[in-house]
């Protein structure tokens, strides 16, 4: 079984309804498509363009959270984007990445960082770098949990908010 379809597995398993996985690549027009192995070769052919990655329920009542989706819509679950680094095509950046409050601490963040290593371990990365807001103590637990390495800390002269950047090594493929 691929990774992507194991990641929707777990997913289900952990808020106890059905999900999509969508991408949504950039300079193409259209709706976003599902994801697969075949349509992760846009993440690099695009270069430092931002994809966009979205999770949902395929159920208009989600059954974990009773999350009601507004005219029939799935219910959001999680959503995520890549991108390589400009100047640098051994790094892939991820951020924005965000889980509803509903389906926080159910292991949805951690299982949805696996796939984000997986996708770049599949397409050749050396490593990920992301940048997160110290007191965001769930993202920071997140990171821990997952292998990633504080770099350096910083405070945001725009934001005033102090900012770590982190990066995770990638396992070459097998």
């Amino acid at each position: 079984m691929n990774t992507i379809e194991q990641c929707k597995q777990d997913l289900e398993k952990l808020i106890g309804s059905p999900v999509t996985i969508t991408v949504r690549h950039p300079n193409r027009q259209g709706h976003p498509e599902p994801l697969t192995l075949d349509n992760l070769y846009y993440v690099k052919s695009y270069g430092p363009a931002v994809t966009s990655f979205l999770v949902e329920t395929a159920a208009k009542v989600c059954t974990q959270c009773g999350e009601t989706a507004a005219a029939g819509k799935p219910v959001w679950v999680s959503s995520f984007s890549l991108q390589q680094l400009t100047g640098c095509c051994g790094v892939l950046v991820s951020t924005g990445s965000s889980v509803n409050a509903n389906f926080q601490r159910k292991g949805v963040a951690t299982r949805l960082n696996q796939l984000r290593k997986d996708i770049a371990q599949y397409l050749n990365y050396s490593i990920m770098l992301c940048t997160d807001v110290d007191s965001n103590e769930a993202q920071r637990r997140v990171l821990e949990k997952n292998g990633w390495q504080d770099v350096y800390q910083f405070t945001n002269r725009r934001t005033n908010n102090l900012l770590n950047i982190s990066v995770c090594p990638i396992e070459p493929k097998s």
